[in-house]
């Protein structure tokens, strides 16, 4: 039997952290003695095609519209109406595009076990675990560890305070960029224990791929305190409940080696990625799926989702749906599925719809000098009249963006560094300080060198995180699996 991966509904980057969870699926399947490939915007009427959740409203129909046989890879987990309990960015439209391609779906396999009987309304369901093949075994090796403990991931405040209590004691390693399946390879190689942290602080189980490198890589790896064990975690060193996990990763760094070599053993006897499969295939009906296929068609397929191209000023150029969108940065999330002229008529003069990256260049500098001739209008309104002799200079310099930290643009202009939240869209900088404040409260603040307010930025930036994940972690009920 021939299955088929399709990531025409992710992004670049989304393909690339992908490409573990393929490798797991290609192993597995290809052991059994199937065909498996992938492709972006690709899918064939004579395979099973998979595709990994991360649809928008009428990506669903468009793949129904093909007749094809199709799957989907479930990563997220089902909360109230939405996925993870998040109603912000994109989670609200990605859980409506879910349910139109699940309602044509012939299979669900997905990542969770306690997600099981949600998914199953739509389709047959089945859990996958990430378990042991030869065929993972990475080719990089390393006898001779240099790092004690490593991380690749998003950093937050409070896995920088881990990172920080373990410095003290041993050599930690985490890199500041996303790394590729090949750098995250020499990273393991070179560490002798990894950590895991929770995807967020109600999720349920530790990372199975991130569990899945170390343990096929014989390294030591150490995750937070979890409320379900999976198989994988049975095998590795999981933090009990109410401890410091620092404190429990040093402890754990003394038999590194050792526990990875009994875990690696573990692992190969006790979950061989072919039965996972193996048993998926069963529980899910697939193979019987093989009498529905047709003849040999191969359907060309776009779904991609809205791409930042760039941005120029406060505007994001994005690709979507052979559509370049020049949207001011202070509107927020946009669901690019609906008409334009509903986006134009709500959003105004704050969106421009071009059909070539050029033309929205064009559109987008030339509303930005628009912009500026404007102010400057303005600047030269305000000035007394100074003297006229002609060897008197005067200079008229427009605000100029120096940087932006997160969602904080820091403009230069007469003299000071103004910090301000990109959601307060356009300001007249020519106002009187004490005016700006008064309106925008603690959306700005004023900074007499560009030092001073990279500092203000970044210490307001921390207390608003700590801030927002406080109220998240009173707001959001744990979960029981």
């Amino acid at each position: 039997m021939w299955f088929h991966f399709c990531t025409s509904n992710h992004n670049a980057t989304g393909r690339d952290t992908l490409e573990d969870m393929y490798n797991w699926f290609y192993a597995g399947l290809s052991e059994l003695g199937h065909k498996v490939t992938i492709s972006q915007h690709e899918i064939h009427s004579d395979a099973i095609n998979i595709f990994w959740e991360n649809f928008l409203p009428k990506m669903g129909n468009k793949i129904k519209e093909t007749n094809a046989i199709y799957g989907i890879v479930a990563t997220e987990i089902p909360y109230g109406e939405t996925f993870n309990g998040r109603s912000d960015g994109p989670w609200p439209l990605r859980w409506k595009g879910f349910s139109e391609a699940a309602t044509g779906a012939s299979f669900i396999w997905t990542m969770v076990e306690s997600t099981v009987p949600y998914y199953s309304q739509f389709a047959p369901t089945a859990f996958v675990e990430l378990g042991f093949s030869e065929l993972l075994i990475p080719k990089m090796t390393n006898d001779h560890p240099d790092i004690d403990f490593s991380f690749f991931g998003l950093r937050t405040p409070y896995r920088e305070k881990v990172i920080k209590k373990l410095e003290k004691k041993a050599k930690v390693f985490c890199p500041n960029k996303f790394l590729s399946s090949e750098e995250v390879s020499n990273l393991i190689a070179r560490t002798k224990v990894g950590l895991s942290f929770k995807q967020s602080e109600t999720w349920p189980i530790p990372s199975p791929t991130r569990l899945g490198r170390h343990l096929m890589a014989k390294r030591g790896l150490v995750t937070e305190y979890t409320p379900v064990i999976t198989r994988q975690a049975q095998l590795i060193s999981v933090a009990p409940e109410n401890v410091d996990f620092a404190a429990f990763a040093l402890e754990k760094l003394k038999t590194w080696k050792e526990d990875a070599e009994i875990a690696f053993e573990r692992f190969r006897v006790e979950m061989p990625m072919k039965s996972i499969m193996a048993d998926v295939l069963n529980k899910t009906g697939v193979l019987a799926l093989s009498k529905q296929l047709p003849k040999e068609r191969a359907i060309k397929i776009v779904l991609d989702p809205p791409e930042l191209i760039e941005t120029i000023y406060d505007v994001n150029i994005i690709y979507y749906d052979e559509c370049y969108f020049c949207v001011r940065q202070k509107i927020g999330e946009i669901d690019f599925t609906q008409d334009k002229h509903i986006l134009k008529e709500q959003y105004k003069d704050d969106i421009i719809f071009a059909s070539s990256l050029m033309e929205a260049r064009k559109m987008v500098k030339f509303n930005l000098k628009s912009y500026l001739f404007k102010i400057q209008s303005k600047l030269k309104s305000k000035l007394p009249l100074l003297s006229k002799d002609k060897s008197v200079k005067i200079v008229l310099r427009p605000p100029k963006l120096i940087q932006t930290i997160n969602d904080v643009n820091i403009v230069h202009y007469d003299g000071c560094y103004f910090c301000v939240r990109q959601k307060l869209g356009e300001i007249d900088l020519t106002q009187d300080k004490h005016i700006l404040k008064e309106q925008y409260k603690d959306g700005i603040i004023f900074a007499s060198s560009l030092i001073e307010a990279r500092v203000r930025v970044k210490f307001n930036l921390g207390s608003y995180l700590l801030k927002i994940l406080t109220k998240l972690s009173s707001k959001v009920n744990i979960w029981k699996g």
